[in-house]
């Protein structure tokens, strides 16, 4: 029995959505990083979350958590894929849940580049077809055959260079996007929660960007 693809989606809430792809439509380094968690799953489920409210990206110290901290828009969205893992088993088949944060072997905004959800812009983000690159993203790995029946998109950017005007690092060139410029600038404080650079999004006129949230600390006492 296969599995279709608009009934997974109805069943997540207005501010999530997922696409799928074969794995056979990867890249040979990502379907390796991917045989690692199974080699028997052929089908890719890429989940978003639209990002509505600044908090949701900001970083919280949990222990819990793969790398000690996690955003709260992962905290939702994790709950959904877990739901829909757990859906998926009930009719019979396995999935897997790619760990994050951290690295796992593929890069999310890759996978979501080859679906339907949007494509990666000038700033090297994936910028979703309606809510731009104010998402959150997620992975899930099954055996389950999924018929897709939801919409393509073909391009998103509309190459303004905003984003790459705005970059207080200058990180966002032509042809490449230098990545330690990037991560000195976003990542220059150490707090038990910081709220990360988003001057390049905050720049992109696709989507509609949530209202700016502005952290202070007190003076230690």
């Amino acid at each position: 029995m296969n599995v279709d693809l608009a009934a997974i989606q109805k069943s997540l809430p207005s501010y999530c959505e997922v696409d799928a792809l074969d794995i056979s439509a990867l890249s040979l380094p990502e379907k390796t990083a991917l045989h690692e968690y199974n080699n028997d799953y052929h089908t890719v489920l890429v989940f978003a979350h639209h990002i509505q409210h600044s908090l949701e990206w900001a970083w919280f110290g949990f222990e819990s958590a793969r790398g000690g901290a996690v955003p709260p828009a992962d905290l939702h969205l994790a709950a959904e894929v877990e739901r829909i893992s757990h859906m998926l088993s009930e009719d019979g088949y396995s999935a897997v849940i790619l760990p994050y944060p951290g690295r796992c072997g593929v890069r999310f905004k890759d996978l979501a580049h080859k679906t339907g959800l949007g494509k990666i812009g000038d700033n090297y983000l994936f910028l979703h077809r309606t809510w731009g690159p104010w998402i959150h993203l997620r992975v899930m790995l099954t055996n389950a055959e999924i018929i897709n029946t939801l919409p393509s998109c073909e391009q998103v950017c509309i190459h303004c260079g905003l984003c790459a005007i705005a970059c207080p690092a200058g990180a966002i060139k032509e042809d490449t996007l230098l990545g330690n410029e990037c991560g000195k600038y976003s990542h220059k404080e150490d707090h038990a929660y910081a709220y990360k650079c988003e001057v390049c999004i905050r720049a992109c006129p696709v989507g509609l960007a949530p209202k700016e949230l502005k952290i202070t600390y007190a003076a230690d006492e």
